[in-house]
């Protein structure tokens, strides 16, 4: 984790830091949603919603008959959780659809 120490401390070895600093800012925005987009049988749709349930996704549309599809918002901050979580069950197709 970067803070203004760490920051300094850096600076005095290396002159170029404003990227680091940039990328550290950017992962703490909570306010930064990735949008996945899933495809999965009706019979994977506990699995889904328990991930869901576990991490406090936000549903942006859905579609659930024997084919389903939701479309979720996460926070750029815990996006490498659920996409680690969903990749997991080979079962479940992960589309990344854009960065809101």
């Amino acid at each position: 984790f970067f803070n203004s120490k760490t920051i300094y401390q850096i600076k005095s070895y290396f002159k170029n830091t404003d990227l680091i600093c940039a990328a550290n800012v950017i992962c703490h925005i909570p306010d930064i949603k990735d949008v996945f987009k899933l495809y999965f049988n009706y019979d994977q749709l506990n699995n889904v919603m328990r991930i869901q349930k576990e991490l406090d996704l936000k549903i942006e549309s859905q579609s659930l008959e024997l084919d389903c599809c939701i479309t979720f918002l996460v926070n750029k901050n815990i996006s490498h959780i659920a996409l680690s979580k969903w990749k997991g069950n080979h079962k479940i197709k992960v589309e990344f659809q854009k960065t809101i």
